[in-house]
């Protein structure tokens, strides 16, 4: 199976860093829920690999869990105007993320202006796990950049109880151009060149909550799921990618966040996480990256001028 061989590049060891010596870091989410089928990740049928910590959900599934191995050190924290969202690192200064992190419900780009209604500047805080001695403490680093939104993002919405919920999406997709690169990261760059399939397992990395109360999000986990949907977009070239069996799921926090396709020692970047169901039966939903693949390879090839001398 041909999913591409494109180089997942290196890491970034420059600037200013700061420490906290219990290895968690926690910041208040203040993102809306989102309605909507689109692709999880991560998966409840997997086992933490050697040396994580288990999360476990309500069922007592392992459903995630923190990633202190720095296996997915590519994942990033994203803060802007709206609230804290998860991103990856495409680039050593370029961060993939959703397009919906910046731009409020109902927001997209503006046909008479040609721009998008939405926020122009974030910062990203990627985060390293080390032990020193017998006490772990993490790394953090912050980087601010432009924000990108693709041309095309929509967000269609409705009124439902005094609410506004969002129906539909296309496009969700934005770039944060940072001004230097983060510390202890790496970059997950390597795209499929074909679509997932149905039962694929994927993973989920992101910085969302996994409790009840919301009060435990700003740490990196992971966790596992199966493909169970691939819902056609209003991009005719792809699709969405949808979770709906047991398993980890996208939470609040998690907007933005990868879920990566790992076979054989390869991992290759599948999904951007684009909302998620909250009541009922939990479903998951990403933009599919192989729908977007020449928009987002534009993106790469751009940054790379710009961090050439």
């Amino acid at each position: 199976m041909d999913r591409g061989a494109y180089p997942e590049g290196g890491s970034g060891l420059n600037g200013r860093c700061r420490m906290l010596r219990d290895g968690v870091w926690t910041v208040p989410l203040l993102l809306a829920v989102v309605l909507l089928p689109s692709c999880g990740g991560g998966g409840g049928g997997g086992r933490a690999d050697a040396g994580t910590r288990s999360i476990e959900g309500d069922s007592g599934q392992v459903l995630r869990w923190k990633d202190e191995d720095n296996r997915y050190s590519s994942v990033v924290l994203i803060r802007s105007d709206l609230g804290f969202c998860s991103g990856v690192l495409v680039a050593p200064r370029l961060v993939l993320t959703a397009a919906h992190c910046f731009c409020p419900p109902g927001g997209g780009m503006d046909p008479k202006k040609g721009e998008a209604s939405c926020g122009r500047r974030a910062m990203a805080v990627s985060s390293f796990h080390e032990r020193a001695g017998e006490e772990p403490r993490t790394i953090l680093d912050t980087s601010e950049g432009t924000v990108v939104v693709h041309a095309e993002f929509r967000a269609e919405t409705q009124g439902v109880g005094g609410r506004t919920l969002v129906k539909n999406r296309l496009a969700d997709l934005a770039v944060v151009r940072l001004e230097r690169p983060l510390a202890n990261t790496r970059v997950d760059r390597t795209l499929s060149r074909e679509e997932v399939r149905l039962n694929d397992e994927l993973t989920l990395v992101g910085y969302g909550t996994t409790d009840a109360t919301g009060s435990n999000g700003g740490v990196r986990r992971l966790g596992r799921n199966t493909v169970s949907e691939l819902r056609s977009s209003s991009n005719p070239n792809g699709h969405e990618i949808g979770f709906r069996h047991p398993g980890a799921h996208a939470r609040p926090g998690d907007s933005g966040a990868p879920c990566f396709l790992e076979e054989n020692g390869s991992r290759w970047l599948v999904g951007i996480s684009s909302g998620y169901v909250s009541q009922g039966a939990p479903e998951s939903w990403f933009t599919s990256t192989y729908s977007y693949r020449d928009w987002i390879e534009g993106q790469i090839e751009q940054a790379r001028k710009m961090e050439s001398p």
